[in-house]
Parts: C-alpha cells; sequence; structure tokens
C-alpha cells in the first residue's frame, strides 16, 4: 500500500495525527457539558417545586421560599454560563483541529493562530471551571443551612 499512495499517504496520516490530537479535548469538554446539563436540569427542578411551593405557602412562608429561588436564580446563571463557556472552548478546538489540518496539508504555516485558538480555549475552559466552582459554592452553602435550620444534626 505505501507504494501505491507513497509519501502522500504519509503527509496524510502525519497531518492526521497532529490536528487530532487536540480533538481529544472535545471528550473531555464533552463531559463537561454532561455534568453541567445534569447540573442545570437538577437546578431547573427545583425551581419549579419552588415556585409550586410559593404557590400554596402562606403569606408568612413566602420569604425563606423567595430566598432560596434567588439562589436557585444565581446558580442557574452560573451553570448556564459555565455551559456556554465550554461550548465555545469545544467551537474553538474544533476551528483549530480544522486549521491544523489544513496547515499540514498546504503551505499554509502560521504557528501564532493555533497558539492563540489553543491559549483561547483553555481561557473559556478555566473561566468556565471557575464558574462551576461559584456555583457549587452556593450549592454547598445552602446545604450547610439546610443542617443548620433543620434538626439536631
Amino acid at each position: 500500500m505505501q507504494e501505491q499512495w507513497g509519501s502522500d499517504l504519509e503527509t496524510v496520516i502525519s497531518v492526521l495525527q497532529v490536528s487530532l490530537a487536540p480533538a481529544f479535548l472535545l471528550a473531555a469538554m464533552a463531559s463537561l457539558l454532561n455534568v453541567y446539563t445534569g447540573r442545570l436540569s437538577r437546578i431547573v427542578d427545583r425551581g419549579r417545586q419552588l415556585r409550586r411551593d410559593l404557590g400554596d405557602a402562606a403569606l408568612d412562608a413566602r420569604a425563606p421560599i423567595l430566598a432560596e429561588m434567588r439562589q436557585i436564580r444565581r446558580r442557574k446563571k452560573l451553570v448556564r454560563l459555565s455551559l456556554l463557556l465550554t461550548i465555545g472552548a469545544a467551537v474553538v478546538v474544533c476551528l483549530m483541529v480544522g486549521i491544523l489540518f489544513i496547515m499540514g496539508l498546504t503551505s499554509f504555516s502560521r504557528a501564532e493562530i493555533v497558539i492563540a485558538m489553543f491559549a483561547l480555549s483553555m481561557a473559556l475552559l478555566a473561566i468556565s471551571l471557575a464558574a462551576l466552582l461559584a456555583e457549587t459554592g452556593i450549592a454547598s452553602h445552602e446545604a450547610d443551612l439546610d443542617i443548620d435550620e433543620g434538626s439536631d444534626i
């Protein structure tokens, strides 16, 4: 087969290896997106339950429900931000893979573009993780309050 395709096949194989290596980042990002959508789903479900509880609550019992609804709203915004940033990072990685492939098969060579795209995708991912950290901080604070108010634990 080597003789049939010659050096063109070697070039394509080499280019595929180099351009697909960053694509492994996409698998990690897909896992993060799965985590984020799971968290968002639970937050939305809790928000819906709180809306039902608010409708059934007596006037004097509405304040804690409204307070939790505000926290739910903040958490939802942070998870949504995490989702958007991770999707943005994934799009940048996809574009970077395409550019690497084009650069490998043509004489076009601009390493600074690839470096900038990689740095941008990592920055977006880092900010996404920071937003998740903030959201989990709010969630764990809520859990601490439940324990403090709940029982003799």
